[in-house]
């Protein structure tokens, strides 16, 4: 008999804000948006492969922005899962992958959760 899938030990909502952007516009402020990506490195979901969990919204014309798109995900604690942020000034209605690229950060679930009081801050 198949065991049934693991319980998550909570659900994270996760909001992102970013601070001093790289300015890539030469008229105007760099218009952020981020794609978030999701790995599980152990446990029944392992995996090599990275899997995008969304995007933010675009900000106009803002270096320090503060994204309203919430991020659910299902934390287990015995497990390592990794975020990758990858954060670009959007242009454009082209794909994402074709506008200017800011930089990106990778981290682990574990760090945000043990942050004191659930901020992490990392530098692009």
């Amino acid at each position: 008999m198949a065991q049934p899938p693991p319980v998550p030990n909570s659900r994270l909502e996760l909001r992102i804000s970013c601070h001093q952007l790289y300015d890539a516009d030469v008229l105007s402020k760099s218009d952020p948006r981020v794609a978030v990506f999701l790995r599980h490195t152990s446990g029944r979901y392992a995996s090599t492969s990275w899997t995008s969990i969304g995007q933010t919204e675009t900000i106009d014309n803002n270096l320090n922005p503060k994204f309203t798109t919430p991020f659910i995900i299902d934390y287990y604690f015995e497990e390592e899962i990794l975020l990758k942020f990858r954060v670009y000034d959007v242009d454009n209605d082209g794909r994402l992958e074709d506008q200017d690229f800011l930089g990106e950060v990778e981290m682990s679930v574990g760090d945000i959760v043990s942050a004191p009081g659930g901020s992490y801050t990392w530098k692009l």
